[in-house]
């Protein structure tokens, strides 16, 4: 079954849903929409598709659609999507405060559509490895890093909601368990935003997360380490390799002779890549075909933006 798809909002997330789109065999792109008619008609022509002048006239025409417009935005276009009844991928994060994030849970529940939030580090093959060979229960650190130069297009958006909200959300995901408490420190640099955040978060279980987001790098640098009781975990998403380490020691055992340190084992798991996007999107459009619940909901999204307001709020 292929499923008629469309893109709302034709800037350069949007481009990237579009190429993927074009080129999976289960979707066909009906069309993309921006409310500047030149540009849809510039993209459109780019991937051999047709621009719409209006919103309505492309969501009388597919069965779901890519929402990809600004972040103040977001609730009144998915309230339109909603009255049309036409299943949503919602880029991240799902709004930048919570009542619009439950404006839109709503309008998805009544309508009974699918909502799928684009929190697309989820799809990355590193993070799915990393999940599968880790023990949530055995877990008690989890550090991550996001960092890179600065970019003016995304200046408007602290580098909270920007960025660290992909690790907030992972963690969340890896853990399952509530957030109890958050430390955070916020500073500007280049922006009327921030610009740094380091945030500290304790969870329920006991687990505690430490992530470092900044836009005003020299290099750009996406990783996670995960401290087990027994394993030491790294993944690099950016090269979607992980190393998991086992039997270390700091200690000295003596030897007849000698004294030897345990410096333990080093595996490399087998890593299928791919683009984190493509993936995503084809769980959106194998969801939509099928009637499958999608792999992140509106619920999880509002989550991870209470914690990532809260990190902002306290962050100074």
């Amino acid at each position: 079954m292929s499923v008629k798809v469309g893109v709302v909002g034709a800037g350069r997330i949007g481009e990237h849903h579009i190429r993927n789109y074009t080129s999976m065999p289960h979707a066909e792109v009906v069309g993309i929409y921006d409310i500047d008619y030149g540009k849809a008609e510039r993209k459109a022509a780019a991937y051999k598709t047709t621009p719409f002048k209006d919103l309505p006239g492309l969501l009388g025409e597919v069965d779901a659609v890519s929402v990809c417009v600004p972040t103040e935005n977001h609730a009144d276009v998915v309230e339109e999507v909603a009255a049309n009844r036409v299943d949503v991928l919602l880029e991240k994060p799902i709004s930048s405060s919570l009542e619009d994030a439950d404006r839109i849970i709503k309008a998805a529940e009544k309508a009974g559509m699918i909502l799928m939030l684009g929190h697309v580090e989820r799809f990355n093959p590193a993070v799915l490895t990393v999940k599968d060979i880790m023990d949530p229960g055995e877990v008690v650190y989890i550090e991550a890093q996001r960092i890179g130069p600065f970019e003016y297009a995304y200046s408007d958006t602290g580098v909270v909601l920007d960025l660290m909200i992909h690790d907030i959300d992972i963690v969340m995901h890896l853990i399952g368990s509530d957030i109890v408490k958050v430390n955070s420190m916020t500073q500007k640099v280049r922006s009327k935003t921030e610009d740094v955040a380091h945030a500290q978060l304790k969870f329920e279980n006991g687990m505690v997360a430490v992530l470092e987001a900044s836009r005003v790098a020299n290099r750009r640098i996406r990783s996670m380490s995960v401290t087990q009781k027994e394993q030491y975990i790294t993944a690099d998403y950016q090269t979607q390799e992980v190393f998991v380490r086992s039997g270390l020691s700091a200690e000295y055992v003596g030897g007849k002779n000698v004294s030897y340190k345990q410096v333990g084992a080093m595996e490399i798991p087998y890593i299928q890549r791919g683009e984190p996007l493509r993936n995503e999107l084809e769980h959106f459009v194998d969801c939509v075909a099928k009637g499958l619940p999608p792999g992140v909901t509106g619920e999880e999204a509002r989550d991870a933006l209470k914690v990532a307001l809260q990190i902002v709020a306290e962050g100074g």
